[in-house]
C-alpha cells in the first residue's frame, strides 16, 4: 500500500474521539507512511459536516494541517471531475451514491487507487476496499 484516498468519514473519525472508528483511523494516521489523496469535494462535505459553532475551529485546524501536509495531496475540484462524476451519479440508478462519492470513485481510478480510508459501504459497492470498515 503506497497511497490511500481519505473519505470524508476517516476525517470525522479522526478529528471526534467519540466515533465509532476513531480508534483506527488515529491508529492508521500514526502508523502510515504513504502519500494520501482526497479531494476539495470531500473537504467540503467535512466542513458542512462539522459546520456547529463548536465543531469549525476543529475543521479549520484540521484543513490547514492538511495543506501543509507533504504526505496528503488534495486534489482540485474540476468541471472534468464533475462532469465524470455526474455520468457516473446518472448511471448507476441501482445505488445511493452521493455525487461527492462518484466524484471521489472517479478521483481513485484516474489516481489509480484502489484502497479508501472510509465507513462508507458505497465504496465496496464500487470496487474499492473500505480500510475502515467492520465487514
Amino acid at each position: 500500500m503506497n497511497c490511500v484516498f481519505a473519505d470524508t468519514s476517516y476525517y470525522f473519525a479522526l478529528a471526534n474521539p467519540r466515533d465509532s472508528a476513531h480508534g483506527v483511523a488515529k491508529a492508521f494516521s500514526d502508523e502510515y507512511e504513504g502519500k494520501i489523496y482526497t479531494t476539495e469535494y470531500v473537504l467540503v462535505e467535512l466542513g458542512n459536516g462539522m459546520s456547529r459553532q463548536a465543531s469549525r475551529s476543529a475543521f479549520v485546524a484540521l484543513y490547514d494541517s492538511l495543506i501543509l501536509d507533504e504526505q496528503t495531496t488534495i486534489i482540485a475540484g474540476n468541471s472534468d471531475l464533475v462532469e465524470r462524476a455526474v455520468r457516473l451519479y446518472g448511471a448507476r440508478l441501482d445505488k445511493e451514491w452521493s455525487l461527492v462519492d462518484c466524484t471521489s470513485f472517479v478521483a481513485m481510478q484516474h489516481h489509480g487507487i484502489q484502497e479508501s480510508l472510509t465507513t462508507d459501504r458505497h465504496f465496496k459497492q464500487a470496487g474499492f476496499s473500505a480500510l475502515l470498515s467492520r465487514t
